[in-house]
């Protein structure tokens, strides 16, 4: 259920809106509750909102602490780390402005905005292949997923999105199913249905996995309600729609 706060977007000046997973607004802008192991007060967006964020103590999604502040990005409209530590230049030009990328203790980064974890998918990401990837070469990495199942993947830097994509190896299957947003047909893969434009969907989402069928209904704007569950355990129900313009599918009625 979506209600107004008395908080402005730090992008466009709007009231914020609240559901249960995340701020929004409808300019773009979305900030979810829970970042990286840290639950964000709402007391800490404008303080966030105005430079002046709070250091916060995050966990990687291996587990691995870490120190950030958190900042927002008015060309992306994502919030994004601040990391307080000394940075040191590559040889990597960045994909976006041309600098060069900065070498962290825990991600590579340039001052455009544009950073990526070190620890990529449980691959220790070398200075080397993140320029193979800035330079569109596309290399093969040996990954791991959530659960530590390996896997191999081309990864390669969407340019449109400014992020990193996967393309899986000897995994993809062909389906009878249209993207709505560049007409190429949608491949499977073990973890995702995916198109090359970019636009990926988890197959399984909230503890439900979902059919090719299901898939074929949420992309025609006719999702079905799912039986949901929450990290917590707690079942609920939603539906799945996609927004086009930011190629992402969100959860709601």
């Amino acid at each position: 259920m979506e209600e107004e706060m008395q908080i402005n977007c730090p992008c466009c000046g709007n009231l914020l809106k609240a559901d249960n997973y995340s701020h929004f607004c409808d300019c773009g802008f979305k900030m979810f509750y829970r970042i990286a192991g840290v639950d964000v007060q709402d007391q800490d967006l404008p303080l966030i909102f105005s430079g002046q964020s709070p250091l916060y103590d995050f966990r990687s999604r291996e587990g691995k602490p870490f120190k950030a502040k958190l900042k927002v990005n008015l060309d992306t409209k994502k919030v994004e780390y601040e990391f307080l530590e000394e940075l040191e230049d590559t040889t990597v030009d960045c994909p976006i402005c041309n600098q060069k990328i900065k070498n962290s203790k825990f991600v590579y980064k340039c001052s455009c905005g544009f950073q990526v974890f070190k620890n990529f998918h449980s691959h220790n990401l070398t200075e080397q292949e993140l320029k193979q990837i800035c330079n569109d070469e596309n290399p093969i990495l040996d990954l791991k997923n959530k659960d530590g199942v390996p896997f191999k993947a081309k990864v390669k830097f969407n340019r449109e999105l400014k992020r990193f994509d996967l393309e899986y190896i000897n995994d993809c299957t062909e389906l009878n199913i249209t993207c709505p947003i560049c007409n190429q047909k949608f491949k499977e893969s073990k973890f995702y249905y995916q198109c090359d434009c970019g636009l990926k969907l988890n197959k399984t989402c909230c503890g439900h996995q979902i059919t090719s069928d299901e898939l074929a209904l949420i992309l025609s704007d006719q999702s079905p309600i799912f039986n949901f569950t929450k990290k917590s355990g707690e079942p609920f129900q939603s539906k799945l729609h996609l927004d086009k313009q930011r190629k992402l599918f969100n959860l709601g009625f």
